[in-house]
């Protein structure tokens, strides 16, 4: 649920601001920038990368994350994805826009 002011609230009632952006290929996105202090992004992001793992369980790592970027607007960004890469979403095409956003986005203290 976003305030009035495009942030949103937490868990506690905190209210954090979204960070907007778009990414080199015009990608336009809205993310928590606590997403990166978040340890379920980096369980999500090691699993992806973890070769013992087979490829469905690292697909599966992928959609959870994009799902606790994304929530409900996750077809929309896929959709969009789709539209500036000539209707494909490839593994390797969504994981590029995501490391972009990643960088785009500062750490609290950084």
């Amino acid at each position: 649920m976003a305030d009035k002011n495009g942030g949103k609230k937490g868990t506690k009632g905190a209210t954090t601001k979204i960070v907007k952006g778009t990414t080199s290929s015009g990608l336009k996105y809205q993310i928590d920038p606590k997403i990166k202090e978040d340890m379920r992004t980096l369980m999500y992001l090691t699993r992806m990368q973890d070769k013992k793992l087979e490829p469905l369980e690292q697909s599966e790592a992928l959609f959870k994350l994009l799902d606790m970027m994304f929530g409900s607007g996750i077809e929309d960004f896929m959709n969009e994805v789709a539209y500036l890469h000539d209707g494909l979403v490839s593994t390797d095409i969504l994981i590029a826009e995501l490391r972009e956003i990643f960088d785009s986005v500062k750490l609290k203290n950084s």
